[in-house]
């Protein structure tokens, strides 16, 4: 069964707030290949992360797939 959709989601730690608490800021990276394999996606990864002024906290590999795909609605 191959996936539908793939998305990543990275979460950066942007700073703290007035308690202390962590402040992130996430991004979403949509379209992205369903054949592409957990390693070159980590590799991706890596190489946006390190064009950030925030350090990486979170990556997130999100696979959809159809569990029924329907031919004829009648």
């Amino acid at each position: 069964m191959q996936p539908g959709n793939t998305v990543v989601e990275l979460s950066f730690l942007q700073g703290y707030d007035l308690e202390g608490n962590d402040v992130f800021l996430s991004r979403r990276f949509q379209n992205i290949k369903s054949t592409a394999t957990d390693e070159r996606v980590f590799a991706s990864v890596r190489a946006i992360a390190s064009l950030s002024d925030f350090p990486l906290r979170r990556a997130i590999r999100r696979n959809d797939y159809d569990l029924l795909q329907l031919e004829n609605m009648e």
